[in-house]
């Protein structure tokens, strides 16, 4: 039964009974499997039923959690995926807030925070990829691609001007990275988000020239 992947096409076409229900009986059969939680925490919360989608949110993180932390450590990316969904979802709940409540969720790591300031940034959702990343910026202060993430976000939201302030605050951190790399390759990845910013730089650039 592939009620994750139906209930996305219900969500999409907005017909959020049909997906609730659908979502229901994968909950019903399958209760410890957290893809169906998931799914049915999007159907309530597309359809404005918050507390329902949060109390699914949560139970979809505890298991994404608990599972992942019984496997081997090679098959713990599998459980990455659904594990940023719930936290894209809860973060949401604190939009209307000045901070994304992170610090409840110590275990949230860099590359979960990359994760999910993108899924904000390529679901447009700039308001939340510009809490996420500062918030980023604070648990781990030595990283350069938060600064990248809010520049794009600032850019989209119109602060030009603080965003190229974060956009030479990325260049010269992934600068300082190739110059320290310790490997052919880490050095490679550096220049290559330097060139990612000039090139997003010069597009925007000339967007606004035309």
């Amino acid at each position: 039964m592939d009620c994750h992947g139906n209930n996305s096409t219900m969500v999409a076409e907005k017909r959020y009974d049909l997906a609730q229900n659908l979502a229901n009986q994968g909950v019903s059969k399958y209760p410890d499997f957290p893809p169906f939680h998931l799914a049915r925490g999007i159907a309530f919360f597309e359809a404005g039923n918050l507390e329902e989608a949060r109390s699914d949110f949560e139970k979809a993180k505890q298991l994404y959690q608990e599972q992942r932390a019984a496997v081997p450590e090679e098959e713990k990316s599998a459980y990455q995926s659904g594990l940023h969904g719930a936290y894209l979802y809860l973060a949401k709940y604190d939009l209307p807030n000045p901070k994304v409540n992170f610090s409840l969720n110590p275990e949230v790591t860099e590359k979960d925070l990359d994760a999910i300031a993108q899924l904000s940034i390529n679901a447009q959702k700039y308001d939340l990829a510009e809490q996420v990343t500062s918030y980023a910026m604070q648990k781990y202060p030595y990283l350069a691609v938060p600064y990248f993430q809010r520049a794009i976000a600032r850019h989209h939201l119109g602060r030009k001007q603080e965003a190229q302030v974060d956009f030479e605050e990325a260049k010269k951190r992934y600068r300082l990275q190739a110059e320290s790399a310790g490997t052919e390759k880490d050095k490679a990845e550096a220049r290559k988000k330097i060139s990612e910013i000039e090139n997003f730089l010069a597009k925007s650039q000339a967007t606004t020239i035309n």
